[in-house]
């Protein structure tokens, strides 16, 4: 009798906004890169959980990027006002 495989334990960081970014060469939906894309499925669930240690350092990079550019913005647009 064949053995039923089950799911994987780590679950795919994909949410299906495929997308990669030329600046940083990672996936603008799930922060991978491509080969951590394309070997997903014959990583073990030790390298999936390193790989998503790594999700959650560059998401985290990106959120504080993000954050300072929203404030450099603001703080442009309130100098251009205060100037006119």
């Amino acid at each position: 009798m064949r053995e039923v495989l089950a799911d994987p334990v780590v679950p795919s960081p994909c949410i299906s906004i495929c997308r990669m970014v030329a600046e940083t060469a990672l996936c603008e939906g799930c922060f991978r890169t491509i080969p951590e894309i394309a070997g997903w499925g014959r990583m073990s669930d030790d390298e999936r959980c390193a790989v998503w240690g790594r999700i959650d350092q560059r998401s985290a990079g990106a959120r504080t990027q993000a954050e300072a550019e929203a404030k450099a913005k603001a703080k442009a647009k309130a100098t251009d006002k205060a100037a006119t």
